[in-house]
């Protein structure tokens, strides 16, 4: 994935808290790209006034969004919130870059699936989400493209990094117990946040040099697949060869955990329309993990 330089106004980022948004301000100062994150209350999605005025101030180049509500159990029990920033939010974003004429990348996700397929994903297969979470960002999407058509919809997967609240943080955070159970009937494709942050930083300089595609939506995620059990598999074994106490882990079905929401199965997702519009195609998720692992461990984590 080539390394391009980006306009000189600053890259805005929503959700400053957030992994995503952290991941890409620290990949923005190693490659000197100036990137301003903003989120609550300064910049809350359900507010038009505080989006308007946070763009008009920063003047941008360009919007990343990647503010959300993500509680997916949660969301079963506060649907109007999770629609509020995930499809109203996301609207209001769009219509103000829209009437700035700023360039938008939006994130979404695989939940907007319903898991029945046995093969990735690809952009045009039919969406039936299973869960409020599911819906909201899927609601998300189709507000964007209708307030800004040219905008950039990203689809993606199981995000995992140093930052924020994540399944491999959960597993690190929970490798001393002697003992866990880990999902073995759910399938996706894991993706490194700082490998999402490259694809956004190398989708950026195509959409300011004014040659844009058609705008619409793209899956970007790590290559391969796993069970949340295969990936914790590869992990701690990977861990293990850093000399570290590491858990036995029992497969099981994802029933056993009880869930409020229901997650798809299966939500693989194929990456050849990003790959053959943007040249942007991410590592397999093993070699990610590792290049993860080795960074924690270079940090004495």
């Amino acid at each position: 994935m080539a390394r391009a330089a980006v306009a000189s106004a600053p890259i805005f980022v929503t959700g400053g808290s957030g992994q995503m948004a952290r991941t890409l301000l620290e990949e923005g100062r190693s490659r000197d790209v100036a990137i301003v994150t903003c989120g609550r209350p300064a910049f809350d999605l359900r507010s038009a006034p505080t989006v308007w005025q946070g763009l008009q101030a920063a003047r941008p180049s360009l919007v990343v969004n990647t503010a959300a509500y993500t509680a997916v159990d949660q969301a079963e029990d506060e649907a109007e919130l999770a629609f509020a920033v995930n499809c109203a939010g996301a609207g209001i974003v769009a219509d103000a870059c829209a009437r700035l004429g700023l360039p938008l990348i939006h994130l979404s996700t695989d939940y907007v699936f319903d898991g029945d397929k046995r093969l990735p994903y690809v952009e045009t297969d039919p969406t039936a989400p299973l869960s409020v979470y599911g819906h909201s960002k899927l609601a998300g999407e189709r507000r964007v493209l209708l307030a800004h058509p040219a905008a950039i919809v990203l689809r993606t997967s199981w995000i995992y990094g140093r930052h924020g609240r994540n399944f491999l943080n959960a597993m690190i955070t929970r490798e001393v117990e002697p003992r866990l159970r880990i999902a073995s009937d759910q399938r996706g494709s894991p993706t490194a946040a700082i490998d999402l942050a490259r694809a956004i930083l190398a989708i950026a300089p195509v959409l300011l040099a004014g040659r844009a595609p058609p705008g619409g939506i793209y899956h970007v995620a790590g290559a391969g697949e796993a069970s949340r059990f295969e990936f914790a598999q590869a992990l701690f074994q990977m861990r293990a060869r850093e000399r570290r106490r590491v858990p036995d882990i029992e497969p099981v079905p994802g029933a056993t955990f009880s869930a409020k929401a229901a997650r798809p199965a299966y939500s693989c997702l194929d990456f050849h329309k990003a790959l053959a519009t943007f040249n942007v195609r991410l590592p397999a998720w093993q070699e990610s993990l590792q290049a993860d692992l080795d960074q924690r461990a270079a940090r004495g984590e």
